[in-house]
């Protein structure tokens, strides 16, 4: 112990250390400056002792021209370092005194180490920040101070009160060397070697290096307990959320990632066409010229087709089938003929071009084959509306309508909805609908207040589906009822009705709308069939060949329906009140 305190206080400033000194050796000097390297940190930010921390201290001295701070520490001027016979954290007054006399050099170093927690003991002093050691291009160490750590400050020169914490330490330092060596210090291991103090005297040392120093060696650090806690956490939180799951909820599934064969491409629904116009073109002025151009004669016949039932195997001779109604509906596009309603036929809005021949084609019954849509919305295409619009679109100058006279059920629908849509659907496209009684009664059989019933009650009908209140009647059978006038115009039970015109069953095609002879109370109609049986001379295939054979006795368009162009050997046929209208040729 004496030699070791002679050692320290023996070598005064300046006093070269032998060279034969295994501390100048640059392993051990390399060795000695990476100790103090790892201890600045602590020094830096806690200002504890190397002692109180545990570390090993630097023995020696500045080989020349240097200082040693009295602990056998680092070296101020950066001159190699002797190793010394031990090295303590004040193993002597002389130790003390050394380090007071030198804290100005110390401070105007720029060496920060904490004067108020130092190597000596405990104390107030202020905090001075150490140099950081670099490597510099030329492959030597250099230090730059460590101001920026705490956002640029610069370190503070030691004060009054730097001196008095070091006395305190010295005389802290005395009373260790009074009672023997002080617990904790590090001794040198011969070879200039340090070693690493007992953990037994790091708690010491702690204790003695006041506050702070205690607070640094009391301080919890995390570790692999810490870690393991915060995982177990983690796993009860997950148990919980799984237990409080709802009963029967199934875990979300997994997407599987794996490439798997491309689906294969939906097909693209088929693209409706769109529908024909059902407008008329628009008219032209009616002359003497042109009515003569296109041989225009308005007082000819008029077919006025009659179908019922279009189904594919014919149950009775009215029926027919899909096959046979295309025919002649080509049939008649290709003979110039095009389609109006029974009402435009009735009331004489006749607005077809010029040089063409009017038809009416009609759908007795309401039946389901006359009307439904398919899946997409639009006709089925062997119903006569999609016979109808088949046929318009490949023949432009065929118009797609037609006239349809319903009974209480209109084309088999039972719910007032379906109803609905489907008058609705044709009304809006130009297509007529209208009255055929409500029971399809023989009318010629009822009382009169029966007939009315009759027809007021599909009247109230169609107003509530849309199609308002209707321009025509088909009579059922055919049969005219007595008298005949009701069968045109009436009431029951506040309902009324007025026809412009009421269609027969008939064998012929019928007068012009403005020929003197037009019944409007029994206007004819053919029945669509071949020529078979009694249609041999009545039905639908014989009078158009008759049509075709004499053109004279059709109706001929002048193409404007404000006029009335007739031949002059037919002007006798026209009545006076359309003579204002009457273009003669």
């Amino acid at each position: 112990m004496a030699s070791t305190g002679e050692g320290t206080a023996g070598r005064s400033e300046g006093t070269p250390a032998p060279e034969d000194s295994p501390g100048d050796s640059p392993d051990d000097e390399v060795t000695q400056e990476r100790r103090l390297q790892r201890r600045r940190p602590y020094e830096r930010f806690h200002g504890a002792t190397a002692a109180s921390i545990g570390w090993p201290e630097r023995a020696g001295e500045p080989e020349a021209g240097g200082k040693s701070d009295g602990s056998g520490g680092e070296s101020r001027s950066g001159a190699r370092l002797k190793p010394a016979g031990h090295s303590g954290a004040g193993d002597g007054a002389e130790a003390g005194s050394d380090r007071e006399g030198h804290s100005a050099h110390r401070a105007s170093e720029g060496d920060a180490r904490g004067t108020g927690d130092g190597l000596d003991g405990p104390g107030k002093g202020t905090v001075h920040f150490p140099r950081e050691r670099r490597v510099l291009p030329n492959g030597q160490v250099g230090r730059r101070p460590y101001a920026s750590l705490l956002n640029g400050q610069t370190p503070a020169e030691p004060g009054p009160e730097d001196a008095k914490d070091r006395g305190r330490a010295a005389a802290a330092a005395e009373d260790r060397r009074d009672r023997g060596r002080a617990p904790g210090a590090a001794s040198a291991a011969p070879g200039g070697t340090q070693r690493r103090r007992p953990a037994a005297a790091t708690s010491a040392s702690a204790s003695e290096g006041g506050p702070r120093a205690s607070r640094l060696a009391g301080r919890p650090r995390p570790g692999k307990g810490a870690v393991v806690g915060d995982i177990a956490v983690a796993l009860v939180a997950l148990l919980v959320v799984f237990l409080l799951r709802p009963a029967g909820e199934d875990a979300p599934p997994v997407a599987d990632e794996r490439p798997g064969p491309a689906p294969a491409p939906t097909p693209a629904a088929p693209e409706v066409p769109p529908l024909p116009s059902s407008a008329l073109p628009p008219p032209v002025e009616a002359t003497v010229e042109s009515a003569r151009a296109v041989k225009a004669n308005e007082a000819g016949v008029i077919p006025v087709i009659m179908y019922h039932r279009i189904v594919k195997k014919r149950m009775a001779s009215i029926d027919r089938t899909p096959k046979q109604v295309r025919k002649e509906m080509e049939r008649l596009a290709k003979a110039g003929y095009v389609p109006i309603t029974a009402k435009e036929f009735a009331t004489g809005r006749i607005g077809v071009p010029a040089g063409k021949y009017p038809v009416v084609l009609t759908f007795d019954d309401g039946h389901e084959s006359h009307f439904a849509f398919d899946d997409q919305g639009m006709p089925k295409a062997d119903t006569a509306v999609g016979i109808i619009i088949d046929v318009a679109r490949r023949y432009p100058s065929f118009r797609p309508v037609g006239t349809f006279w319903v009974n209480r059920e209109p084309f088999g629908l039972k719910r007032q909805a379906e109803q609905a849509r489907a008058v609705r659907w044709l009304t809006e496209r130009g297509f007529e609908v209208a009255n055929h009684t409500w029971g399809h009664p023989n009318l010629g059989a009822l009382r009169k207040k029966k007939v009315r019933e009759h027809i007021v009650r599909v009247e109230r009908l169609l107003v509530k589906l849309g199609a308002g209140p209707s321009s025509t009647l088909a009579l059922p059978y055919g049969i005219m009822p007595r008298p005949r006038k009701i069968a045109r115009s009436g009431g029951w039970d506040g309902g009324k009705y007025d026809f412009d015109g009421v269609f027969l069953a008939g064998a012929e095609p019928s007068r012009s709308p403005f020929a003197k002879d037009f019944d409007k109370l029994g206007i004819q109609r053919i029945q669509s069939n071949g020529k078979k049986g009694e249609c041999r001379r009545w039905c639908s295939t014989y009078w158009l060949e008759w049509l075709d054979k004499h053109p004279h006795m059709r109706f001929t368009s002048d193409g404007d329906p404000g006029r009335i162009s007739v031949p002059t050997r037919l002007r006798g046929n026209i009545p006076s009140k359309h003579a204002r209208k009457l273009v003669v040729y």
